[in-house]
């Protein structure tokens, strides 16, 4: 009897490990789907790949603490190894030239100030961050993201209202 009953088990475990299999492969299915159909709306709305590359990029600008501006983007298993050599990397540095410890944390109350500084740093760096992104990513990956590195740049340029 006791072998009928691990034989039942068994049975029963393989049965409801392929119908959750079989549930997960439409949920992940409709899933992909709904991703793809966003995408193309987006596309189809007048956006373009190289605009979601550079989201990346403008939300440096929208960081929120200047002491922390590594952590934020280059921690992490999601952390892009080029964006924080090549971007946070070198705007670290400049912002350390510039500012003092203690300059920095009083900036990290004053959003705007961080946003300032920021933008200053990008500004001073940007043929290092161009160099290094076309060493890294090649040419190529350089003229995919060059448009929305011209409305970064252009970001950087006017001063917050």
């Amino acid at each position: 009897m006791e072998n009928s009953n691990l034989i039942i088990l068994i049975l029963s475990a393989g049965a409801i490990i392929y119908i959750l299999f079989k549930v997960a492969q439409k949920v992940l299915k409709a899933i992909l789907v709904l991703a793809i159909a966003a995408l193309a709306f987006y596309l189809w709305q007048g956006g373009s790949i190289n605009e979601l590359k550079g989201k990346g990029m403008e939300a440096l600008l929208d960081q929120s603490s200047i002491s922390r501006l590594e952590e934020n983007n280059c921690e992490g298993e999601k952390a892009d190894k080029t964006k924080c050599l090549c971007i946070v990397g070198p705007i670290k540095k400049d912002l350390s030239s510039r500012l003092s410890p203690s300059e920095m944390t009083s900036i990290d109350l004053d959003r705007e100030l961080v946003r300032k500084e920021l933008r200053i740093s990008l500004k001073n760096k940007q043929k290092e961050i161009r160099k290094c992104i076309i060493n890294k990513k090649g040419p190529e990956y350089w003229d995919g993201i060059k448009g929305a590195w011209e409305k970064l740049k252009d970001a950087v340029e006017k001063e917050p209202t």
